[in-house]
């Protein structure tokens, strides 16, 4: 009702206009999980395409089926497992010798051949 030019709103179009806003909130972050996945899917260059995108869809998929049909499968990098505990230890020893913190912007400094 209106009463000397004062418009009176009622509860419930105030209250909708809040569960509007964190209907907002949910939607944009649910566009951005999607976003996140979506650029995920595209930086991924060693998982077969095939399975990934029938995973999305909630389906199995063996990726030995692929036949080498997508861009991972066909350009089939090779990959080694080895274990380089060894190696690390003795990158990061001249780090602790230190005795303090480095930065990741320090830390190719310890490495650089003179």
């Amino acid at each position: 009702m209106s009463s000397q030019g004062v418009i009176e709103q009622s509860p419930l179009a105030s209250g909708s206009r809040q569960t509007s806003v964190a209907n907002s909130g949910r939607i944009l972050e649910t566009n951005i999980d999607n976003l996140l996945r979506m650029v995920s899917y595209c930086e991924n260059d060693v998982d077969c395409r095939c399975f990934l995108q029938l995973l999305h869809f909630g389906e199995k998929f063996d990726p030995t089926n692929c036949g080498k049909t997508c861009d991972n499968c066909s350009k089939a990098l090779s990959c080694i497992e080895k274990d380089v505990t060894d190696i690390a230890r003795h990158l990061v020893e001249p780090m602790k010798s230190t005795g303090q913190q480095n930065s990741s912007a320090h830390i190719p400094k310890i490495y650089r051949v003179p």
